[in-house]
């Protein structure tokens, strides 16, 4: 009993220095909030990579008098690598949000926030999104609708404000959206044909072989290599790609694919 009372005796001291304007048991203050706090799992909101694709573009018009000027492409086989990304947001169903006495927080129709991260109130999941005021965040359960209190972030923890606030209308409630991009490579994969004009009386053709990217997958890698054909021939093989040469002038050439 007597060790019960000298305890008494020091919370009410400490609680009693602290009001006087000085906090001389800091330790003690931050154990109080934090029994009366939660803390908050972060989210990263960058784009996530959630699917990648492989796609063939294949140019082979065989049998056909085609035309080419210089540096273009008149035949090519390439793979690309297609990149998603995507990431979550919510988005308001319609205007509204919670309101108390003088302190409302309002969303507009299919306004899109993001969400900081997340904390469990009696193994309830809450998502926290921002309420306008910085610091402050509204909680979000897992069906979109609001938990009828604020909360504040303090030290990296959620603090729950005493003041009820009732959502309006009836029916507001955030939905997930998903955001999403994509990234297509250069090539990684194939190879590429280009006519190269005439020079000294040869016909001059440029092969680009891709290779396989970088390892961010954005980056080509490869070599090109400048092929020379005297004008005269009529029919030249490039790497297996079969071309009838029916006419070859300085800046375009007239040509047709006859088989790969």
């Amino acid at each position: 009993m007597k060790k019960f009372a000298f305890v008494a005796c020091i919370l009410v001291l400490s609680s009693c220095i602290r009001a006087g304007g000085n906090n001389f048991l800091p330790q003690r203050n931050e154990l109080i909030e934090m029994l009366q706090s939660e803390p908050i799992t972060y989210y990263d909101n960058s784009m996530r990579q959630v699917k990648t694709e492989i796609l063939t573009e294949r140019n082979f018009p065989e049998n056909r008098v085609l035309t080419a000027a210089v540096g273009y492409s008149i035949v090519d086989d390439k793979t690309y690598r297609k990149v998603y990304f995507a990431r979550e947001v919510l988005r308001a169903n319609t205007n509204g949000g919670l309101t108390s006495i003088g302190y409302p927080v309002e969303y507009k129709k299919h306004q899109q926030v993001e969400m900081i991260g997340e904390v469990y109130l009696d193994d309830v999941r809450y998502a926290l999104v921002p309420s306008g005021d910085k610091g402050f965040v509204v909680l979000v359960d897992g069906e979109g609708h609001l938990y009828p209190r604020l909360g504040q972030i303090r030290n990296d923890r959620l603090v729950l404000l005493i003041s009820n606030f009732i959502v309006y209308p009836d029916n507001f409630a955030f939905e997930p959206v998903i955001l999403s991009k994509s990234e297509q490579t250069t090539p990684i994969k194939g190879f590429d044909i280009k006519y190269g004009g005439l020079r000294n009386g040869y016909v001059t053709f440029i092969y680009y072989r891709y290779d396989a990217p970088s390892n961010d997958g954005l980056h080509d890698s490869g070599e090109f290599e400048v092929l020379s054909f005297p004008n005269k021939n009529k029919l030249v093989d490039i790497k297996g790609v079969k071309i009838k040469i029916i006419e070859a002038r300085k800046d375009t050439l007239d040509y047709m694919i006859l088989e790969k």
